[in-house]
């Protein structure tokens, strides 16, 4: 359910360039100055705990927002997550590209969640930001399947990812050293969870989604602007 009008902008953060997060707090203080908007703000990479990231912006942030715009100029796993959790709760989304930078990151799921449906359990490898995992990794827990989450003890993973394992029943995170070591890890995975779980309906296609290419971050706040005085008409 909506919480009044508030926009939530959704990016990258962990393998993003300060350059850019920083791009995207001056559009979200652009919608709030210029455009008249509230605008949600994400925990983001300092503050609080894992659990926090994952419960406020997945808790608050996207479930509570009334429309949603993710900039997706870098692969992310948390971004895919939110995109995802937008897209079963029929929220409003707008996705956005630095048209300089040429095309964005690949979102091609719809195969992937054929495939998941007839699947038992999920194992994902986030040692490299992917929006397409986080979409699928979202998926997987929404659908309550047996899900491990594993990267190599030097890389860096969202926090969202650490958060969701430390709430999701279902889920959990573990690090290797060696790609044997995955591999046991793995093994003992599908011999504890195979067989546990049952996976409800795929929820249905969201009614308002649009993607749009920008030139500037005060340009990406107007379109957001824009879309979201559109979504919102749309939906009341």
């Amino acid at each position: 359910m909506a919480d009044s009008e508030a926009l939530y902008v959704g990016c990258g953060l962990t393998q993003a360039p300060e350059d850019f997060r920083a791009g995207v707090e001056e559009a979200k203080q652009a919608l709030r100055a210029v455009h008249g908007h509230e605008v949600y703000d994400f925990v983001g990479l300092v503050n609080g705990t894992a659990r926090d990231v994952y419960e406020y912006d997945i808790g608050k942030c996207v479930t509570k927002c009334a429309a949603f715009a993710g900039i997706v100029d870098f692969e992310s796993i948390g971004l895919g997550w939110e995109l995802r959790t937008a897209h079963t709760l029929n929220k409003p989304t707008l996705t956005l590209h630095n048209i300089i930078d040429g095309l964005p990151p690949r979102l091609s799921v719809a195969p992937n969640q054929l495939c998941m449906r007839d699947k038992e359990v999920f194992v994902a490898n986030c040692g490299d930001p992917s929006t397409a995992l986080g979409w699928e990794l979202a998926a997987a827990t929404e659908q309550r399947k047996p899900t491990l989450a594993i990267a190599p003890v030097d890389a860096r993973v969202t926090r969202l990812v650490l958060g969701a394992a430390d709430v999701i029943p279902h889920m959990s995170f573990e690090r290797y050293e060696t790609p044997e070591h995955a591999g046991e890890i793995i093994d003992r995975f599908l011999t504890d969870t195979i067989g546990r779980e049952l996976s409800p309906e795929e929820p249905p296609a969201p009614t308002f989604i649009e993607s749009e290419m920008y030139v500037s971050f005060a340009d990406a706040a107007q379109k957001i602007s824009d879309f979201a005085t559109r979504a919102l008409m749309h939906t009341t």
